[in-house]
This record gives structure tokens, C-alpha cells and sequence, in this order.
């Protein structure tokens, strides 16, 4: 229980940042020679024999000549069957959990306006802690825009929200939403019902009952813990804590806005936790550290009923009334 309390990074004290610094650039070497997800790593996106404009491009959703939005995805000559539907190109990036506020399960009542549900979303915030391998993730991120660039006709296409190289340390906030609008939904994809891992009061399940929203394949996100170099097992969303080092899955989407601009979306696919030793150390630590209750004598207090006081008085009182009687 007491580790659920911490959502943040900046709230998990003695969290050891040089040796989850170390473990993460260590996790990252790996995933870049044995990646079991088999998806292009986005820190080393643009470079040779990795992803590149070559074997990618830029194609529209829903009804043609009225996209609003365009995915990336493998050239047909690049996917597994050159014959089936594009397939969209999803990246891998390793990190430092730096928030996980907004990661399910939900338990939102949610009374406000059935039209903000489309902004409800999960997500996480992920840090590198300053490693050179997660600034030229960002910088992936970078090229992957100028890719969707060429596509934006005369508009000019601005950066993810989420996308902050600036910071000290470089952080990326990834996200999904939670639901779709019915108008918005892709061709063929079919509604979904919310796990109750995701949506235990069932208040997200009412919104699609209700025929306004949809839960597609667009909007899950999955959860892995990893077990070994090799494997993988399915988690729910609440093992993850802040100062986890994990994997993110992601896609990228640009979406028209106003203005005739454009702006470029990271999309939330899967999580897969990689380590938590760091984490459970400093959770450890601070549980340890909690202040107990004084090991003294306890104080308590006696009651004594109203009642209880008269029936003394009547026998205090009959007490001396026998004691003078005989000494008559």
C-alpha cells in the first residue's frame, strides 16, 4: 500500500540516480542488440541500417481527400507481406518512469461533459537521466518529424506537447486516449469492452454503452514485465511505479490543426517493465524510515455513566447512616 502513494520521481527519496543510470544504459546496449519486440529502436532512428525515409512513408486515415490525420508506416516493399494493409511503424525506447500518474486503473467517477471524455488519456512520463542514448532518442524523435514535414503541404507541423529535449534531463510524455469518438473511428475497427484492470467502476464502459465513444484496437495499450533476455509475460498497469527503468512502445500520428498547421502526436502501444530494483531499494528505505507509533505505555481514559455516580452517593450515604445508628 504504501508504494502506490508514490507517483513521482521527484517523491521517491534515496532513489539511487547514478546506479538506475547505469542499469539503464546497460538495458539500452542490450534492447540495441536483442530487441524481442522486434521494433526499431528510436535512438538509433536516421542511422545506417536502421529506420530511415527510405523504408517508411507517410500515409493518410479515413475518407480520401478528407484526412486529418497521417501515420507512419513500413514501405510496402518493407513490410512481412508486401499484400496486407500498410503496417504502421512502431519504435522502441528505454527509460526512467518519471511519472506514472495518469496510468490506469481509472477511478474516476467523471461527472463532467460527455464531450471532454475524448481528452481522457493514459500515459507515462519517461526520463533518461541525462544518458546520451536517450538525447538521440529525442533526436529520433526530430527525424521522424521531418519525415511527416514533407507531407504537411504548406502548413508548418509543430512538435508533440510531450517532447521536451530542453529539459535537464531530456523527458518524452507518451499517451493514448482512453476512448474514441464514434465519428472518428478508423474503418473495421471494432468496439472493445475496458478490462477491469483498466476501468474498475465501469465508467468508461458506460460511455461506449451509451453509443458516443468506442474502445478499438487504436486505443490499447499493452503491459509486459520482462522475465528474461528473451521473454516476456503480460502485467497489469498498477506494478508500475515511478523510477521503474522500462520500455515504451510508441507510434507517431500527425494530426491537422488550426490555421492549416500541423502537429506531430506520440502515441502510447505498450510498456514493458525492465527493472525495478532501484525502486523497491528507496521504497524500502523510506518505509523504514516512516515514523511509528511511541513504543511507551499507552494512556487511556475511564468512563464512568451518570448513573453509575448516583448509586455510590446513595450508598455512602447509607453506609454513615448504619455506622451512626450504632454508635446510638
Amino acid at each position: 500500500m504504501f508504494s502506490r502513494l508514490v507517483r513521482d520521481l521527484q517523491e521517491l527519496e534515496g532513489y539511487d540516480v547514478d546506479s538506475a543510470r547505469e542499469l539503464l544504459i546497460r538495458e539500452i546496449t542490450d534492447r540495441n542488440k536483442n530487441d524481442i519486440f522486434n521494433a526499431y529502436q528510436l535512438c538509433l532512428v536516421g542511422k545506417d541500417g536502421n529506420l530511415s525515409e527510405d523504408n517508411v512513408e507517410v500515409i493518410g486515415v479515413g475518407e480520401p481527400g478528407r484526412e486529418r490525420k497521417w501515420v507512419l508506416t513500413y514501405t510496402r516493399a518493407n513490410q512481412q507481406n508486401p499484400q496486407s494493409a500498410p503496417e504502421e511503424v512502431v519504435l522502441s525506447v528505454q527509460g526512467v518512469l518519471k511519472s506514472t500518474v495518469i496510468l490506469p486503473p481509472f477511478k474516476d467517477t467523471y461527472q463532467s461533459s460527455v464531450r471532454r471524455v475524448r481528452y481522457l488519456k493514459q500515459g507515462v512520463t519517461v526520463t533518461g537521466l541525462g544518458t546520451q542514448q536517450f538525447d538521440d532518442a529525442m533526436n529520433g524523435i526530430t527525424y521522424v518529424m521531418s519525415i511527416f514535414a514533407r507531407s504537411a503541404e504548406d502548413g508548418n507541423i509543430l512538435p508533440s506537447d510531450g517532447f521536451n529535449l530542453g529539459d535537464n534531463p531530456s523527458t518524452l510524455d507518451v499517451t493514448n486516449r482512453y476512448l474514441t469518438p464514434v465519428h472518428e473511428r478508423q474503418p473495421g475497427d471494432q468496439s472493445l469492452t475496458l478490462a477491469k484492470e483498466i476501468d474498475p467502476l465501469s465508467t468508461l464502459n458506460r460511455f461506449i454503452s451509451e453509443g458516443e465513444y468506442v474502445y478499438g484496437e487504436d486505443n490499447q495499450v499493452l503491459y509486459f514485465i520482462k522475465t528474461n533476455k528473451e521473454t516476456y509475460v503480460p502485467a497489469k498497469p498498477s506494478v508500475f511505479r515511478a523510477g521503474d527503468i522500462v520500455e515504451v512502445q510508441l507510434s507517431f500520428a500527425m494530426i491537422k490543426i488550426k490555421n492549416g498547421n500541423f502537429k506531430l502526436q506520440t502515441i502510447l502501444r505498450a510498456i514493458m517493465l525492465l527493472d525495478r530494483s532501484i525502486t523497491q531499494k528507496a521504497l524500502l528505505s523510506m518505509y523504514r524510515s516512516k515514523p511509528r507509533a511511541s513504543a511507551s505505555t499507552p494512556v487511556s481514559a475511564k468512563r464512568r455513566l451518570v448513573y453509575e455516580r448516583a448509586l455510590d452517593d446513595i450508598n455512602i450515604k447509607r453506609i454513615a447512616r448504619e455506622k451512626s445508628m450504632a454508635t446510638d
